[in-house]
């Protein structure tokens, strides 16, 4: 199974929601679909029992949507899940849970992962994430016929958003003193032509992502790398027969409806409060555990020196050892060759008594006390 297929099996009805959409039994032949008015959808989320969105709805229109908490190494947590469809089935809305990935530089974290069933993705940028990801589980062999940023105020609001968002980790990462992580927030726009039923059809597909690096430190054992972690947005899509797409993306009906999503607030600060203590836990964990790994680190270098002296010692004492008998069998050659040379000589080695000097003399041979002839 391909990495991109278990991403999107984590989040709950994002393939299914758009071959529901696309099944539709008989598409109209005619302009893109446009409503007189609309009515809202109160969206409860299960976890809180609580409203956490306002949909409104063209009146007239199928429509369903819940609130989604996707768990897993890729799951985002709460995120919207909705779909309107025209009466003829021609056009559809939607708004699909996001998602979210990571990757790293280090081959060991790389397998870690993998081993874990969250395998590593190299991807940071929201048209990767549309191109590889979310567009081929959608709609499989779909021809590409544009990748576009953002429009304007789209792409405004990201950098405000970004600014903020980095604003808010150097304070959070600073209490802790440890530098920030480097922070991207990227938004794209990809459309797609495709067959439905024998009706051609165009789609565009829209995505934004966040993404986080940050860079470990060097070890004595293990070098420096870099890790990422990114999270697409609720991916918004919108569909009509062909040639009706642009029109209808730029229609004030449409930008009119999708204006009128509301988040409730209330649902949304009891969240972001849950959030923030479950991302302030996990970064006292995560600092707790990499002051520990320090602290072991210290000691394991300790223990390694400490060895390393001990080692050095034993070699410092070995060699001691080795010089003292080296020098006691030189001393013992150098005895023998010269007690060699003394008896050749016919001589012998006198020890004074009172002044421990050594004297080399020819020895006593006669009996009667006179005194021995000297050598020639």
């Amino acid at each position: 199974m391909s990495t991109s297929v278990k991403i999107h099996r984590a989040i709950a009805g994002l393939a299914c929601l758009g071959a529901a959409a696309s099944g539709s039994a008989a598409l109209a032949a005619g302009s893109a679909a446009t409503w007189s008015s609309t009515h809202t959808l109160q969206v409860t989320d299960p976890q809180y029992q609580m409203t956490a969105y306002t949909v409104p709805v063209p009146a007239g229109w199928k429509s369903a949507a819940q609130v989604s908490h996707a768990s897993g190494c890729h799951g985002t947590g709460a995120g919207l899940s909705s779909t309107a469809r025209s009466p003829d089935g021609s056009t559809t809305i939607a708004h699909l849970p996001g998602v979210r990935w990571s990757w790293s530089s280090s081959p060991l974290e790389r397998q870690q992962a993998a081993n874990a069933h969250c395998a590593a993705i190299e991807v940071d940028s929201a048209a990767s994430f549309l191109l590889n990801i979310a567009i081929p589980n959608l709609q499989p062999g779909a021809a590409i016929t544009a990748i576009l940023p953002l429009d304007e105020p789209g792409q405004a609001s990201l950098r405000t958003q970004l600014e903020n968002a980095r604003q808010s980790s150097a304070q959070a990462f600073g209490r802790y003193h440890v530098p920030p992580p480097k922070l991207t927030i990227d938004g794209a726009r990809v459309r797609i032509r495709f067959l439905d039923h024998g009706k051609l059809m165009e789609e565009q597909v829209q995505a934004v992502i966040d993404c986080n690096e940050t860079q470990t430190q060097a070890l004595y054992n293990m070098p420096s790398s870099t890790r990422r972690s990114c999270s697409a947005r609720n991916v918004y899509l919108v569909r009509t027969p062909q040639g009706q797409l642009v029109d209808f993306l730029s229609s004030p009906a449409l930008q009119k409806l999708n204006q009128g999503i509301q988040i409730d607030q209330q649902w949304w600060a009891r969240m972001s409060k849950d959030l923030e203590q479950q991302a302030q836990a996990s970064l006292a964990k995560s600092q707790a555990q990499f002051q520990q790994f320090m602290r072991q680190a210290q000691l394991n270098h300790e223990a390694m020196m400490a060895r390393g002296r001990q080692f050095q010692q034993q070699e410092q004492q070995q060699f001691e050892r080795s010089q003292a008998l080296d020098q006691a069998k030189q001393s013992a050659i150098d005895q023998a060759a010269h007690g060699q040379v003394l008896v050749s000589l016919g001589r012998k080695d006198f020890i004074n008594p009172a002044t421990g000097q050594t004297i080399e003399a020819m020895p006593t041979t006669s009996t009667s006390g006179s005194p021995p002839t000297p050598a020639r």
